[in-house]
């Protein structure tokens, strides 16, 4: 994201659905040559249910603790990537303007 436009991650959401799909067949192809992959495969989705779950209430803002983790996301995402405004109320309490 060192381009002058950052429009968010938005527009490539649908890539992810592609991925998924692309990755879940890989792991299943490494899965079937050599069972040991699928204690390597059950070890990483028990990770990310775990780091995910440590995230509540605050999804929007979430990033696993290999890319950082959720207390250094704003320093990689902006706009609305990582926030959208779900601190209006703590603004509001304190008498600052939330826009």
């Amino acid at each position: 994201m060192s381009a002058g436009m950052n429009i968010g991650v938005r527009h490539i959401l649908p890539m992810y659905l592609f991925l998924s799909v692309l990755i879940g067949g890989a792991t299943w192809s490494l899965i079937q040559r050599n069972r040991r992959w699928a204690y390597v495969v059950v070890a990483l989705l028990i990770f990310q249910a775990v780091s995910t779950s440590r995230a509540y209430p605050a999804y929007i803002a979430y990033a696993n603790e290999i890319w950082g983790g959720p207390a250094h996301v704003h320093e990689l995402l902006s706009d609305s990537n990582s926030d959208w405004g779900n601190n209006s109320r703590t603004c509001g309490a304190t008498g600052i303007s939330a826009a």
